[in-house]
C-alpha cells in the first residue's frame, strides 16, 4: 500500500517511477506477488 502511495505522489509532481529497490524480506515478496513480479517478468506497469 505504502509503495503504491508514494508512486501516486510522484506521479502528481510529474515524476515518473522507473525503478524501486529492496530487501528481498517476506513483505517485499508480498507485493511482488501483488505485482506480479517473477524472476522472468521483473517489472510492473503503473
Amino acid at each position: 500500500e505504502t509503495v503504491h502511495e508514494v508512486i501516486e505522489i510522484l506521479h502528481s509532481c510529474n515524476l515518473e517511477v522507473v525503478s524501486i529497490v529492496c530487501d528481498q524480506g517476506p513483505i517485499n515478496q508480498g507485493l511482488f506477488e501483488e505485482l506480479k513480479i517473477t524472476k522472468k517478468a521483473s517489472f510492473f506497469h503503473n
